[in-house]
C-alpha cells in the first residue's frame, strides 16, 4: 500500500480517472450546476470589468497611499480620479469618436464602389479574365438604403434581446462598481480570509500561490493597457500624417483590437486600410507600412520594456493558445488567454519550487537523523 502511495503512476491514474468522472458528471448531470452557471454568468462580466480597473488604477493607488495618511483619503480621491477620467471621455472624447464612426459608416457605399472601380480597372490593365467576381461583386446591394433596410429589420427582429441586453447593461454598471470599492478597500484582506480555511501546513503555500498570481495579474493587465494607449496614439498621429478622414476612430480601433494578440493589430487596422485603398494605392501602402513599423516598435521595444518577458513565449505558441482559445471560447477567450496563461504559469513554478524546497528540507532531515 505504501508503495501505491508513492507512485506516480498510481498517481497519475488516479488524477486521470477523477478527471473523467468529473468531465462525466457535468456532460450527464449538467442542470445540476444551473444555478452555479447562472451566478458566474451574472458576476463574470462586472467582476472582470472591475478587475480590469483595479489593475489599471493600482500604481496610482500605492502612489496615493503613499502621499496621503489616510486610506480612506486616497481612496477618495482615486474615485474621484476615475469618476475624472470617466467625465473627460464621455464628455470629450466620445462626442468626436461617435461623430466619427458615423462619418465612417456613412461613407462605407461610396469606400466600396470605389474600390471595386479600382478592382476593374486593375483586371483590365492586367488582361483578367475572372469577371464572374467582378459581376458577383456588382450584384451586391451595398447602397445606403438597403443598409440602413438591414439593420432596421435586424433591429425590429431583436427587439427582445435589444431590451435585455438594455437591462444586462445597467445591472452591470450598477454593480462593477462595488466590486471595484471592495477591491481596492479590502484587497488585502482576501488573503487572510482565504488562510483561514486552508490547513496550516498548506498556509505557506496558499499564500506564494495568490502573490504569484496578483503580480501576474498586475503586470500583464497594467502592462498591456500602457501599450493600448501607446498604440492607438501611435496609430491615430499616423492615420493623421497620412491624411486619413476619422484619424481618431480608426485609432482607437487599432488599441483596442491590440489587446488580442497577433491577429488584433491587422483587425484593428483594416478599417483603415479599406479606407485608404479609397483614395489611393500609395495611401494604401502607407497604412500597411506604418502598420508593420508599429508592430516592430511595439513587439521589440514597447512590450519588453513595459511587460518584460514575464511570458517567455514562442510567437507559435501564441498563436495556437489564441486559435484554441478562439474555438472554444470566442473573442473573450482570445483577450483572456494569454493572462491566464500567465498566471497559471506563475501558480506552477511556485508550486515547483514549493515542492523542490520540500524535498531539500526533507533530505536535510534525514541526513541529520542518520
Amino acid at each position: 500500500m505504501n508503495y501505491l502511495k508513492q507512485s506516480k503512476l498510481f498517481y497519475g491514474l488516479v488524477l486521470a480517472i477523477s478527471i473523467g468522472v468529473m468531465i462525466w458528471i457535468y456532460t450527464n448531470v449538467s442542470y445540476i450546476f444551473e444555478p452555479l452557471q447562472a451566478l458566474v454568468g451574472s458576476i463574470f462580466v462586472p467582476l472582470m470589468i472591475a478587475l480590469f480597473l483595479y489593475y489599471t488604477f493600482l500604481p496610482i493607488y500605492h502612489w496615493l497611499n503613499k502621499k496621503i495618511p489616510s486610506e480612506k483619503g486616497a481612496l477618495l480621491v482615486l474615485l474621484l480620479i476615475i469618476i475624472g477620467v470617466t467625465i473627460f471621455f464621455l464628455s470629450i472624447i466620445v462626442p468626436n469618436l461617435i461623430s466619427q464612426m458615423e462619418s465612417f459608416i456613412r461613407m462605407l457605399p461610396p469606400v466600396i464602389n470605389n474600390v471595386l472601380n479600382q478592382v476593374e480597372t486593375l483586371t483590365i490593365d492586367l488582361n483578367v479574365t475572372t469577371l464572374d467576381i467582378y459581376e458577383y461583386l456588382q450584384q451586391l446591394d451595398i447602397s445606403i438604403t438597403n443598409i440602413a433596410t438591414n439593420v432596421l429589420n435586424t433591429l425590429s427582429a431583436s427587439l427582445t434581446s435589444i431590451i435585455s441586453g438594455t437591462i444586462s447593461f445597467f445591472v452591470v454598471v450598477a454593480t462593477f462598481p462595488l466590486f471595484l470599492i471592495y477591491m481596492f478597500k479590502d484587497g488585502d484582506k482576501i488573503v487572510d480570509g482565504v488562510l483561514t480555511i486552508i490547513p496550516k501546513s498548506y498556509q505557506s503555500l496558499t499564500k506564494d500561490v495568490l502573490a504569484a498570481a496578483h503580480t501576474s495579474a498586475r503586470q500583464y493587465i497594467g502592462g498591456r493597457i500602457l501599450i493600448i494607449l501607446l498604440v492607438a496614439i501611435g496609430s491615430y498621429l499616423s492615420f493623421l500624417f497620412i491624411g486619413l478622414p476619422n484619424a481618431l476612430f480608426l485609432g482607437i480601433m487599432c488599441g483596442l483590437f491590440d489587446i488580442i494578440p497577433y491577429f488584433g493589430p491587422w483587425i484593428g487596422a483594416f478599417p483603415a486600410f479599406i479606407v485608404a485603398a479609397a483614395y489611393s494605392l500609395p495611401a494604401m501602402i502607407l497604412v500597411v507600412v506604418m502598420i508593420f513599423i508599429l508592430q516592430m516598435i511595439e513587439s521589440y521595444i514597447i512590450t519588453p520594456f513595459v511587460m518584460g518577458n514575464n511570458l517567455e513565449l514562442h510567437p507559435v505558441t501564441v498563436v495556437i493558445l489564441v486559435l484554441f482559445a478562439k474555438n472554444f471560447i470566442g473573442i473573450i477567450g482570445m483577450i483572456l488567454i494569454l493572462p491566464v496563461f500567465a498566471i497559471v504559469k506563475s501558480i506552477i513554478q511556485v508550486v515547483i519550487t514549493y515542492r523542490h524546497t520540500m524535498k531539500q528540507s526533507d533530505t536535510s532531515e534525514h541526513k541529520i537523523t542518520s
